[in-house]
Protein backbone atom coordinates (compact mmCIF):
# COMPACT_ATOMS: atom_id res chain seq x y z
CA UNK A 1 0.00 0.00 0.00
CA UNK A 2 1.40 3.43 -0.94
CA UNK A 3 2.22 5.69 1.99
CA UNK A 4 0.31 8.97 2.19
CA UNK A 5 2.64 11.95 1.80
CA UNK A 6 2.09 15.08 3.85
CA UNK A 7 3.38 18.45 2.71
CA UNK A 8 5.01 20.95 5.05
CA UNK A 9 1.87 23.06 5.45
CA UNK A 10 -0.34 20.14 6.46
CA UNK A 11 2.26 19.12 9.05
CA UNK A 12 2.43 22.67 10.39
CA UNK A 13 -1.33 22.95 10.74
CA UNK A 14 -1.62 19.51 12.34
CA UNK A 15 1.05 20.54 14.85
CA UNK A 16 -0.83 23.74 15.70
CA UNK A 17 -4.16 21.95 16.04
CA UNK A 18 -2.63 19.77 18.76
CA UNK A 19 -1.73 22.84 20.80
CA UNK A 20 -3.83 25.05 23.02
CA UNK A 21 -2.97 28.57 21.88
CA UNK A 22 -3.96 31.29 24.31
CA UNK A 23 -5.91 34.35 23.16
CA UNK A 24 -2.96 36.51 24.14
CA UNK A 25 0.73 36.10 24.81
CA UNK A 26 3.84 35.65 22.75
CA UNK A 27 4.60 32.59 20.60
CA UNK A 28 8.19 31.45 20.04
CA UNK A 29 8.57 29.56 16.75
CA UNK A 30 11.70 27.45 16.28
CA UNK A 31 11.48 25.76 12.91
CA UNK A 32 8.31 26.63 11.01
CA UNK A 33 8.99 30.19 9.77
CA UNK A 34 6.33 31.95 11.86
CA UNK A 35 3.64 32.42 9.21
CA UNK A 36 1.31 29.50 10.12
CA UNK A 37 1.18 30.69 13.73
CA UNK A 38 0.08 34.19 12.70
CA UNK A 39 -2.95 32.69 10.96
CA UNK A 40 -3.65 30.20 13.76
CA UNK A 41 -3.39 32.48 16.80
CA UNK A 42 -6.78 33.54 18.18
CA UNK A 43 -7.60 37.21 17.85
CA UNK A 44 -5.98 39.07 20.69
CA UNK A 45 -2.70 40.38 21.88
CA UNK A 46 -0.53 37.66 20.31
CA UNK A 47 2.94 38.18 18.85
CA UNK A 48 4.89 35.55 16.92
CA UNK A 49 8.71 35.50 17.01
CA UNK A 50 10.62 33.21 14.67
CA UNK A 51 14.23 32.32 15.49
CA UNK A 52 16.72 30.37 13.37
CA UNK A 53 20.50 30.21 13.23
CA UNK A 54 20.14 29.77 9.42
CA UNK A 55 19.69 33.06 7.55
CA UNK A 56 17.62 31.49 4.73
CA UNK A 57 14.35 30.78 6.59
CA UNK A 58 14.71 34.07 8.46
CA UNK A 59 14.78 35.97 5.17
CA UNK A 60 11.78 33.99 3.90
CA UNK A 61 9.77 34.96 7.00
CA UNK A 62 10.62 38.68 6.79
CA UNK A 63 7.54 39.46 4.69
CA UNK A 64 4.99 37.66 6.89
CA UNK A 65 4.68 40.23 9.66
CA UNK A 66 6.58 37.93 12.02
CA UNK A 67 9.38 39.22 14.24
CA UNK A 68 12.29 37.24 12.77
CA UNK A 69 15.71 36.75 14.35
CA UNK A 70 18.92 35.26 12.92
CA UNK A 71 20.62 34.25 16.16
CA UNK A 72 22.84 31.56 17.65
CA UNK A 73 19.97 30.73 20.04
CA UNK A 74 16.62 32.17 21.24
CA UNK A 75 18.31 33.34 24.45
CA UNK A 76 18.91 36.79 22.97
CA UNK A 77 15.27 37.42 22.02
CA UNK A 78 13.87 39.90 24.59
CA UNK A 79 11.05 38.93 26.92
CA UNK A 80 9.23 35.72 27.85
CA UNK A 81 6.76 33.59 25.88
CA UNK A 82 3.42 31.89 26.49
CA UNK A 83 4.21 28.98 24.18
CA UNK A 84 7.11 27.68 22.10
CA UNK A 85 7.01 25.42 19.04
CA UNK A 86 10.17 23.54 18.11
CA UNK A 87 10.66 21.46 14.97
CA UNK A 88 14.40 20.62 14.82
CA UNK A 89 15.79 20.79 11.31
CA UNK A 90 17.03 17.40 10.20
CA UNK A 91 19.65 16.23 10.48
CA UNK A 92 20.29 18.35 13.57
CA UNK A 93 23.15 17.87 16.03
CA UNK A 94 21.76 16.36 19.24
CA UNK A 95 23.70 18.79 21.44
CA UNK A 96 22.31 21.73 19.49
CA UNK A 97 18.72 20.48 19.95
CA UNK A 98 19.29 19.94 23.68
CA UNK A 99 20.70 23.46 24.00
CA UNK A 100 17.64 24.97 22.33
CA UNK A 101 15.38 22.98 24.68
CA UNK A 102 17.37 24.41 27.63
CA UNK A 103 16.98 27.94 26.27
CA UNK A 104 13.28 27.43 25.48
CA UNK A 105 12.66 26.47 29.11
CA UNK A 106 14.25 29.71 30.26
CA UNK A 107 12.28 31.79 27.72
CA UNK A 108 8.89 30.42 28.82
CA UNK A 109 6.67 31.91 31.50
CA UNK A 110 5.54 29.67 34.37
CA UNK A 111 2.59 27.65 33.12
CA UNK A 112 3.69 28.02 29.49
CA UNK A 113 4.15 25.05 27.16
CA UNK A 114 6.84 23.80 24.79
CA UNK A 115 5.52 21.85 21.78
CA UNK A 116 8.00 19.58 19.99
CA UNK A 117 7.61 17.94 16.57
CA UNK A 118 9.82 15.35 14.91
CA UNK A 119 10.19 11.90 13.40
CA UNK A 120 11.42 8.74 15.08
CA UNK A 121 14.08 8.17 12.43
CA UNK A 122 15.40 11.70 13.06
CA UNK A 123 15.89 11.34 16.80
CA UNK A 124 12.67 12.79 18.17
CA UNK A 125 12.37 10.16 20.93
CA UNK A 126 15.79 11.09 22.34
CA UNK A 127 14.77 14.76 22.16
CA UNK A 128 11.57 13.96 24.08
CA UNK A 129 13.52 12.19 26.83
CA UNK A 130 15.66 15.28 27.22
CA UNK A 131 12.57 17.53 27.29
CA UNK A 132 11.12 15.33 30.06
CA UNK A 133 14.36 15.68 32.06
CA UNK A 134 14.32 19.47 31.72
CA UNK A 135 10.59 20.07 32.27
CA UNK A 136 9.93 17.15 34.64
CA UNK A 137 7.21 15.72 32.37
CA UNK A 138 6.00 15.47 28.80
CA UNK A 139 3.41 13.69 26.69
CA UNK A 140 2.61 12.81 23.10
CA UNK A 141 -0.35 14.83 21.84
CA UNK A 142 -0.68 13.66 18.24
CA UNK A 143 0.89 12.48 15.02
CA UNK A 144 0.63 12.88 11.25
CA UNK A 145 2.16 9.96 9.38
CA UNK A 146 5.71 9.64 10.72
CA UNK A 147 5.63 13.10 12.32
CA UNK A 148 4.88 13.01 16.06
CA UNK A 149 3.91 15.90 18.34
CA UNK A 150 4.73 16.27 22.04
CA UNK A 151 4.18 18.87 24.76
CA UNK A 152 5.72 19.78 28.11
CA UNK A 153 4.54 22.51 30.48
CA UNK A 154 6.84 24.63 32.64
CA UNK A 155 5.60 24.07 36.19
CA UNK A 156 8.79 24.97 38.06
CA UNK A 157 11.09 27.96 37.88
CA UNK A 158 14.25 25.85 37.62
CA UNK A 159 14.96 23.08 35.08
CA UNK A 160 15.28 19.49 36.23
CA UNK A 161 18.87 19.08 35.00
CA UNK A 162 21.93 21.20 34.31
CA UNK A 163 22.10 22.68 30.78
CA UNK A 164 23.97 20.81 28.06
CA UNK A 165 27.53 21.99 27.39
CA UNK A 166 27.82 22.52 23.63
CA UNK A 167 31.20 24.28 23.48
CA UNK A 168 34.38 22.44 22.46
CA UNK A 169 38.03 23.33 21.94
CA UNK A 170 39.86 22.05 18.87
CA UNK A 171 43.65 22.12 18.64
CA UNK A 172 45.18 22.34 15.15
CA UNK A 173 48.91 21.77 15.64
CA UNK A 174 49.64 19.46 12.68
CA UNK A 175 48.96 21.94 9.86
CA UNK A 176 51.34 24.12 7.83
CA UNK A 177 52.28 27.26 9.76
CA UNK A 178 51.60 28.12 13.39
CA UNK A 179 49.48 26.01 15.73
CA UNK A 180 45.90 27.27 16.02
CA UNK A 181 43.09 26.87 18.53
CA UNK A 182 39.40 26.92 17.67
CA UNK A 183 36.23 27.15 19.71
CA UNK A 184 33.51 25.02 18.11
CA UNK A 185 29.88 24.34 18.95
CA UNK A 186 27.50 21.45 18.43
CA UNK A 187 25.77 22.09 15.13
CA UNK A 188 28.82 23.63 13.43
CA UNK A 189 30.31 21.55 10.61
CA UNK A 190 33.12 19.18 11.64
CA UNK A 191 33.29 20.48 15.19
CA UNK A 192 35.20 17.36 16.36
CA UNK A 193 38.20 17.79 14.07
CA UNK A 194 39.53 19.00 10.75
CA UNK A 195 37.57 17.50 7.87
CA UNK A 196 39.55 15.87 5.01
CA UNK A 197 38.53 18.47 2.42
CA UNK A 198 39.76 21.38 4.52
CA UNK A 199 42.99 19.55 5.31
CA UNK A 200 43.71 18.99 1.61
CA UNK A 201 43.08 22.66 0.83
CA UNK A 202 45.36 23.81 3.64
CA UNK A 203 48.16 21.51 2.46
CA UNK A 204 47.86 22.25 -1.28
CA UNK A 205 46.70 25.84 -1.75
CA UNK A 206 49.15 28.74 -1.86
CA UNK A 207 48.24 32.45 -1.80
CA UNK A 208 50.26 35.63 -2.27
CA UNK A 209 51.28 37.63 0.82
CA UNK A 210 49.09 40.55 -0.28
CA UNK A 211 46.10 38.49 -1.46
CA UNK A 212 42.47 39.29 -0.63
CA UNK A 213 40.69 36.05 0.26
CA UNK A 214 37.05 35.15 0.91
CA UNK A 215 36.20 32.04 2.96
CA UNK A 216 32.67 31.14 1.82
CA UNK A 217 30.88 28.85 4.27
CA UNK A 218 33.58 29.47 6.86
CA UNK A 219 32.24 27.26 9.64
CA UNK A 220 34.26 27.93 12.78
CA UNK A 221 36.88 29.76 10.69
CA UNK A 222 39.60 27.18 10.09
CA UNK A 223 40.43 28.00 6.46
CA UNK A 224 39.99 31.75 6.71
CA UNK A 225 42.11 32.09 9.83
CA UNK A 226 44.86 29.87 8.43
CA UNK A 227 44.85 31.98 5.24
CA UNK A 228 45.06 35.19 7.26
CA UNK A 229 48.38 33.95 8.67
CA UNK A 230 49.65 33.50 5.10
CA UNK A 231 48.61 36.97 3.85
CA UNK A 232 50.15 39.47 6.32
CA UNK A 233 49.78 42.24 3.71
CA UNK A 234 46.33 41.13 2.55
CA UNK A 235 42.92 40.56 4.10
CA UNK A 236 40.46 37.69 4.61
CA UNK A 237 36.66 37.85 4.78
CA UNK A 238 34.72 34.98 6.38
CA UNK A 239 31.01 34.31 5.92
CA UNK A 240 28.40 31.64 6.60
CA UNK A 241 24.61 31.20 6.52
CA UNK A 242 24.77 29.99 10.15
CA UNK A 243 24.81 32.50 13.01
CA UNK A 244 26.28 29.70 15.13
CA UNK A 245 29.24 29.36 12.74
CA UNK A 246 29.75 33.12 12.43
CA UNK A 247 29.94 33.56 16.21
CA UNK A 248 32.54 30.77 16.40
CA UNK A 249 34.58 32.35 13.58
CA UNK A 250 34.44 35.78 15.24
CA UNK A 251 35.64 34.35 18.56
CA UNK A 252 38.38 32.34 16.86
CA UNK A 253 39.71 35.37 14.99
CA UNK A 254 40.24 37.00 18.39
CA UNK A 255 41.52 33.81 20.05
CA UNK A 256 44.25 33.38 17.43
CA UNK A 257 45.20 37.09 17.41
CA UNK A 258 44.23 37.65 13.78
CA UNK A 259 44.16 41.33 12.79
CA UNK A 260 43.58 41.09 9.03
CA UNK A 261 40.29 39.17 8.95
CA UNK A 262 36.66 40.25 9.04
Amino acid sequence: MAKHKHDAKSLQHAFIRCAELASSGRVLDLGWGGEPFVAACPMGDSEVCFVSDDIRPVRCSDSTGVASYHLISPAKVPGLFRSAFYHPAGPAAKGQVFHWVDVSFNKLELGATLYLAGQKDRGVLSYVKYVESVFGQGKRIGRTGRMQYFSATKTHKDPGIAPTDIEHLLEASDLPGDALQFKTLDGVFSRDGIDPGSRILLEQVTVAHDAHVMDVGCGYGLLGIACAKWVPNGHVWLGDISARAVVCAQDNVVKNKIYNAS
